[in-house]
């Protein structure tokens, strides 16, 4: 698989883990994936994927710790290169 298809169930794992859309399933998920992930030293559950821990830069299967939540990680970014648009109600 490519870090891109991984990620995509570690993804699709952690909506049903946090319970964010009762459609999602992981019903047709590859044989072993969960089990295989789970066993890694670094994972803290599927509920804390993206927030404690993620997939290596460049790996296919190694799993770090996060220093950032990726959310909190992608408001930094766009803070730092965004400027703030003016509304209607300033002078």
């Amino acid at each position: 698989m490519t870090r891109r298809q991984i990620r995509y169930w570690f993804f699709r794992f952690h909506a049903v883990a946090v319970g964010d859309d009762k459609s999602i399933t992981t019903d047709d998920a590859p044989p072993g994936f969960s089990e295989e992930w789970e066993a890694h030293p670094y994972f803290g559950g599927w509920d804390k994927f993206g927030i404690n821990w993620d997939l290596a830069p460049g790996s296919t299967s190694i799993i770090v710790p996060l220093r950032y939540s990726l959310e909190s990680e992608w408001n930094r970014e766009v803070s730092a290169s965004a400027r703030e648009l003016p509304t209607a109600n300033e002078g």
